[in-house]
């Protein structure tokens, strides 16, 4: 089951760049006919921090109810255990915070996929990035 990464939404968002926002739009059609997928509170806030700090903060609600209609997207919570293991993987793969957060998550709940664009998780040998 694949991490949704916060760049997916964004480019559905904006519908730019255009082949990166077909890419997201494909991905997004696949899980809301059913395809099961995760995303974390951690990127839902980062995506709704990026609307509101690009002056469109009246899109936030409906973002997140956008999210939440994703019946087959499993929202999970980030742990202070998640942001404290994310420490290692930060020094070992010279990520952002996110990212390392995202992948402690990751490990927590045993999943090794995600749907991004960021090549910078191509830096984790375990993690499989998709995005077709």
């Amino acid at each position: 089951m694949p991490l949704v990464d916060a760049n997916i939404f964004l480019y559905n968002l904006t519908k730019s760049p255009k082949r990166e926002f077909e890419v997201s739009q494909r991905i997004l059609q696949r899980i809301e006919d059913g395809e099961e997928a995760f995303t974390t509170t951690l990127i839902v806030q980062e995506v709704a921090d990026w609307l509101e700090y690009n002056g469109r903060r009246q899109a936030v609600p409906t973002f997140v109810t956008s999210v939440n209609s994703y019946g087959k997207l499993r929202k999970v919570e980030g742990f202070w255990a998640d942001m404290v293991h994310a420490n290692d993987f930060m020094k070992e793969f010279q990520l952002s915070f996110v990212d390392v957060v995202s992948i402690a998550i990751m490990e927590r709940i045993g999943e090794k996929q995600v749907y991004s664009n960021d090549l910078d998780f191509d830096r984790v040998k375990w993690i499989e990035r998709i995005f077709k």
